[in-house]
């Protein structure tokens, strides 16, 4: 049977933490679903799609047919090296157990290997790989290992250029806003990587601007808005002028921020229903106007 890219990567990834033992002679334990423990700051999502479904439903038929691999941990139970999916799956068809590889792996064994296991996965999202990258990077940094330099090692490991893990890492320096606009593709990477030197205060003034006007900005536009804050210069006019455009707002154009006017409106409107109000009192002021004028004319 020919051997898919999914199998080749769990194959390879399992030879090198387990050396020469053969994959279908180690031994397989199964473990009692609630003694399982998520990886600590796991940055890859379990997500309920048409993906979670049929894995669901192959797991009704079948069981789980690959099992995880797994670590015990001192305090008792196991932690999930590589296997979330297929435990979620497990748990919603029914199953009280899963099989799992079970062996004492150290941090740096248990994140590459994870790593391993997933970052080849279609539909990858930014953000679930660049907490992965991240992850990497800091444990490598915090045991000192000499050679390449952490972020192109990384990117050796993983099939990436240091460029792109440097840039993807960037990213978790975003509010996890904004880190959202890019996992839907409403901010391109480079330019969610560029907006990730904003401090704080800033990045909140660009999400209220970008919730408002619904314009999301390109690469120019975030590089624009980086340099601003490095040289001090952040204010909501340049904000703005960068983001909508210097002849937007010549033209009349006017944002206004949903806080300043919040305490008008029930919580549960969205910005059309506010924005259908507005037009509608400014209609009756318009009409009292007319009225108030035509009275002063008798």
């Amino acid at each position: 049977m020919k051997m898919t890219s999914a199998d080749k990567v769990e194959l390879s990834s399992f030879e090198n933490l387990f050396g020469t033992e053969k994959k279908e002679d180690a031994e397989i334990m199964e473990i009692a679903l609630e003694d399982l423990y998520t990886f600590k700051n796991h940055p890859f999502r379990v997500i309920e799609d048409s993906s979670m479904e049929e894995l669901i439903e192959s797991i009704k038929e079948e069981g789980v047919i690959s099992p995880g691999i797994a670590r015990p941990r001192e305090t008792g139970g196991y932690e999930i090296i590589a296997g979330h999916r297929r435990c979620f799956a497990s748990k919603v068809a029914g199953l009280k157990t899963m099989p799992f590889r079970c062996k004492n792996l150290t941090d740096e064994e248990a994140i590459r290997f994870m790593l391993d296991s997933n970052i080849q996965r279609e539909n990858l999202l930014p953000s679930e790989k660049a907490f992965a990258y991240r992850m990497r990077v800091e444990l490598i940094k915090h045991q000192g290992k000499a050679g390449l330099k952490s972020a192109k090692r990384v990117g050796n490991e993983a099939g990436d250029n240091e460029r792109k893990v440097y840039r993807l890492i960037r990213l978790t320096y975003l509010l996890p806003e904004l880190l959202e606009l890019v996992d839907k593709k409403k901010i391109p990477v480079i330019a969610g990587a560029e907006i990730s030197y904003l401090r704080e205060k800033e990045q909140e003034d660009f999400l209220e601007l970008v919730n408002d006007s619904k314009r999301y900005p390109n690469t120019k536009s975030a590089q624009e808005l980086k340099e601003v804050s490095s040289k001090g210069e952040w204010t909501q006019e340049r904000l703005q002028e960068i983001l909508l455009g210097k002849a937007t707002r010549e033209s009349g154009s006017l944002t206004i921020k949903r806080k300043n006017i919040q305490k008008y409106f029930p919580n549960t409107f969205s910005n059309e229903e506010m924005e259908a109000v507005i037009y509608n009192l400014l209609a009756d002021w318009q009409k009292r106007k007319e009225g108030d004028k035509g009275e002063g004319e008798n």
